[in-house]
């Protein structure tokens, strides 16, 4: 039976290579104590020196089990060593491998696990020198699985031994294609499938897969209705249960066409999207699933149909979601910057390859293999040509069912071989946003009937935070010409976090949505919502009036000004009211549509506001014990009242006349309360002076406190 541990917690980092390059027998002071997932900086420009991590574990085996450790992502290549012996190399930083380490254990089943890990540029591997970060270290999960003798094989370019592959027929019926590959089998085992809703089916281990026949499937419709089907595959013998895998499998059917763009279950389906990497602020790729969840919460915010995972393999966790979230994917490779030639890098490619399409054949989201990105200016390479052959072949080899597609510059000549070396075509834009939509009408007329999409829009914006003008302008360029032109198969901006090499739609720790944010929102999203463009938070010192902005999917906004109803507006997306009147020294602005709104307080550069009011100061408010303290003053007396005349009526809820002295009556001592302030002419009425219930001193006058003792009256 299948069981699987995390051990992520407590390993130990060397951030040096040892001594020949061997693993470490023994750990001294200068390892540092981590948890996976975990990085050490960006490739060479911060440490390009090969590190280490070791951790010592203990495994308990049973007669005929065997140990493996699921290794999720470690960048860029690991060896990993079991007790001194090296047991495996990988060299792909964005896939997952298996290390086995059952037959290497001690008798008292101890195991010192030493991985070396290098992170510098190589002549032999891909990518070479990308335009993205390439983080070092283990920064997926990592696992300890036990499997018995027999069980889907792991090993397989580090898939699940099971592959579903769902087939809409013409009919509406759908056919699931469900193969196995096992190792070790037995003639006595047995494959049993469990389809969750639908009936259970077991074949011998021989017959390796199963067909299930579904008359009215429920159909994966995209973020309108992602519905997943649930698969349960067991090994069995006569006596136990060998192994078992879960799998999660949707059921659709697309296709791309050149007049109506992409298409699915036969309907036009507009893919449109962002850009994606896998780095996280200071945390670099040492992220977990909160912060792949985080992501996936600002992309449905912002009402996404598509998302493209540039460059490399992400995690699996990620393709999961998007499965549930209903996102199409765009799945690549990180065959970019650089083309190395060499039999050497081209095998390291076609492996990786061949590790995303096995890891990844199960996602429903994923509708294509991104095979390529920025190879147009080298295209002139023979050998360059032969390895985009290879690439496409392998994709279309391995999986009969996707698309494979690239990334060229928009600058590309007509005639660029990169242009037809996939199925279907995609453009990064990156010139004039004003030029955008005369570019696209010429990369249809050049590519004939080829479709062609947009794998990134970033018109060159090296932009810096300050310049969300310019970047929401292009933003709007490209919405105004993908609209009139829906046989764009893809859209996908550039790019939804920030990056080292360009400004994004959040910052890079996500705390910051920016305004292009918001515009992007309003055209995709279906959410009501509202926002005021607001770029800085004061506005000309001179101006008497401005425009504002207002981004919202709603079809009329209100905008009121210091609480006052300004204007409404009908439109689409965006909302530009003119002639605002702005206050002295700040304007209080208030967007509504319905329930929604949004509201923002701006002021006059240079402004200074009026000082606060001061409420006066009043003597009987307070007044000063003896020893320094502040006490609030004794409450006034009551008011005498006129007793009521023998015989009148009482009215309960009659209130009693207050006998009040006149004005001119009081006499103005601000110490004294008015309660006890004489009429002139008179002489005040004699009293018993108060005195101490302590020691008996007589009483201060309006003392709290006792002169002699301190006690409080």
């Amino acid at each position: 039976m299948r069981k699987q541990f995390s051990i992520n917690e407590q390993w130990f980092f060397l951030r040096e290579d040892t001594k020949n390059s061997l693993p470490p027998k023994m750990r001294d002071k200068s390892w540092a104590e981590v948890d996976f997932p975990h990085v050490w900086g960006e490739r060479e420009q911060d440490f390009a020196s090969p590190c280490w991590y070791c951790k010592e574990i203990f495994v308990e085996m049973e007669p005929g089990e065997r140990a493996f450790l699921e290794f999720q992502g470690i960048a860029a290549a690991a060896e990993v060593f079991v007790n001194g012996i090296s047991v495996c190399r990988h060299e792909n930083g964005f896939s997952t491998f298996y290390a086995e380490i059952g037959r290497l254990l001690r008798r008292n089943g101890r195991a010192l696990i030493a991985v070396r890990v290098e992170n510098h540029v190589s002549r032999g591997r891909y990518p070479a020198q990308p335009d993205f970060p390439c983080w070092g270290g283990i920064y997926r999960e990592v696992r300890l699985l036990k499997l018995s003798s027999s069980h889907f094989a792991i090993g397989t370019y580090g898939s699940t031994g099971i592959t579903v592959t769902p087939i809409v027929n013409a009919d509406g019926s759908a056919d699931v294609f469900v193969r196995t590959v096992v190792q070790n089998p037995q003639t006595n085992q047995t494959l049993i499938f469990r389809l969750k809703g639908g009936r259970d089916v077991s074949v011998p281990v021989a017959k390796q897969g199963v067909v299930f026949h579904l008359e009215r499937p429920h159909l994966w419709q995209g973020v309108a209705d992602p519905f997943l089907y649930t698969l349960e595959v067991q090994l069995e013998d006569v006596s136990e249960i060998l192994d078992n895998v879960t799998v999660r499998f949707g059921i659709r059917n697309f296709y791309m066409d050149p007049e109506s763009g992409f298409c699915l279950n036969g309907l036009p389906y507009p893919l449109r999207g962002v850009n994606r990497y896998q780095d996280y602020g200071d945390l670099g790729w040492a992220i977990g699933r909160k912060e792949h969840s985080d992501d996936a919460k600002l992309m449905r915010e912002l009402g996404v149909t598509a998302v493209r995972l540039a460059a490399y393999q992400h995690d699996q966790y990620f393709y999961d979601i998007c499965d549930q979230l209903g996102l199409v994917v765009r799945a690549e490779i990180p065959f970019t910057g650089e083309f190395l030639p060499g039999g050497q890098a081209r095998e390291n490619i076609l492996a990786q390859l061949r590790e995303l399409i096995l890891q990844s054949y199960n996602h429903p989201s994923i509708i294509c293999w991104g095979i390529a990105d920025g190879m147009e200016t080298e295209i002139a390479e023979p050998e360059l040509q032969e390895t985009l052959r290879a690439l496409n072949d392998l994709a279309h080899e391995m999986d009969g069912t996707r698309l494979t597609t690239l990334a060229n510059a928009d600058t590309a000549e007509p005639g660029n071989l990169c242009n037809f070396a996939a199925d279907v075509v995609s453009y990064r834009a990156t010139g004039a946003a004003d030029a955008f939509a005369a570019r696209l009408d010429a990369l249809r007329e050049a590519n004939g009937n080829t479709c062609i999409g947009l794998a990134s829009c970033s018109f060159d914006m090296l932009l810096p935070e300050a310049a969300q003008a310019e970047y929401c302008e292009a933003c709007e360029a490209v919405f105004a010409a993908v609209e009139v032109r829906p046989w764009l198969w893809s859209v996908f901006l550039w790019n939804l976090f920030d990056s080292a090499q360009s400004a994004g739609l959040v910052s890079a720790d996500r705390s910051v949505k920016r305004e292009a944010f918001y515009l992007c929102r309003a055209h995709w999203s279906a959410e009501p919502f509202v926002h005021i463009y607001t770029e800085e938070p004061e506005y000309n010192g001179k101006a008497k009036s401005m425009q504002f902005t207002v981004y919202s999917n709603c079809p009329q906004v209100t905008l009121s000004v210091d609480g006052e109803p300004l204007a409404a507006l009908d439109g689409r997306a965006v909302f530009r009211f003119d002639n605002v009147p702005l206050g002295e020294w700040e304007t209080m602005l208030f967007a509504q549509c319905g329930e929604v709104s949004h509201g923002v307080t701006l002021r006059r550069a240079g402004a200074v506001p009026p000082p606060p009011p001061v409420e006066e100061y009043s003597p009987e408010q307070f007044y000063t014990s003896p020893f320094g303290e502040e006490t609030p003053a004794e409450p006034e007396l009551p008011v005498a009242q006129v007793p009521a005349e023998e015989g009148a009526p009482q009215d309960s809820a009659a209130q009693p006349e207050e006998v009040r002295p006149s004005q001119e009556e009081y006499v103005h001592n601000p110490f004294m309360p008015r309660a006890f302030a004489p009429r002139p002419g008179t002489a005040p009425p004699r009293q018993e002076p108060a005195r101490c219930p302590s020691c008996g001193a007589e009483r201060r006058t309006n003392a709290a406190f006792c002169h002699q003792c301190g006690s409080r009256f």
